[in-house]
C-alpha cells in the first residue's frame, strides 16, 4: 500500500514498543486494521497484538469489514469490542463512526444519546474520553 509493507510496520512498531517495558493497561485499536478486509488481515493483527497480553479494545474504521472484523478478532481472548468501558475514575466512550462504504464518517442519534447518558451518570470528577476513528467535526482534509 502506497510503498508501505503495513505487516511489517506493524510488527516493527510491536517489537519496539515491547523492548520499552512499558506499563499498559490496556490498548485502544481505533480502526482501520486491514486494507483488504480479509480474514487473513485480522488475523495477523490479533497475533500481532496479543503479544502485548493486554486486553485491546477496538472500533472499525472505514477501511474495515466490521462483520470479519468482529468474527476473527473476537477469536482472540485480548481483543474485544467495545461500547462503554468504566473504570474508577474514567469513562470511554467508543463510537462506530463507519458508515456504509463512504470514507467520511457518521455520528447518529444512537451516539448522541449514548454520549448524553454517559455524560449525566458520570460522576463530577470522572473525566468521560469519547474514541471514535473518523474526525468529530469537518476538518477539510483532502483525504
Amino acid at each position: 500500500m502506497f510503498g508501505v509493507k503495513p505487516n511489517k510496520q506493524l510488527e516493527k512498531l510491536i517489537n519496539h514498543l515491547l523492548s520499552l517495558n512499558l506499563s499498559v493497561d490496556m490498548i485502544f485499536l481505533t480502526g482501520d486494521v486491514s486494507q483488504d478486509m480479509s480474514p487473513e488481515s485480522y488475523q495477523y493483527a490479533a497475533t500481532q497484538l496479543s503479544r502485548f497480553k493486554k486486553v485491546t479494545f477496538w472500533i472499525p474504521g472505514n477501511h474495515d469489514d466490521f462483520q470479519t472484523m468482529l468474527t476473527e478478532l473476537n477469536k482472540s481472548y485480548f481483543l474485544q469490542p467495545a461500547a462503554v468501558l468504566k473504570k474508577p475514575t474514567q469513562t470511554f466512550i467508543f463510537l462506530n463512526t463507519k458508515y456504509k462504504e463512504v470514507d467520511s464518517g457518521y455520528f447518529n442519534k444512537e451516539d448522541k444519546r449514548l454520549i448524553e447518558e454517559t455524560m449525566a451518570s458520570a460522576r463530577r470528577d470522572e473525566n468521560v474520553c469519547i474514541v471514535m476513528h473518523h474526525h468529530p467535526v469537518k476538518t477539510n482534509t483532502p483525504l
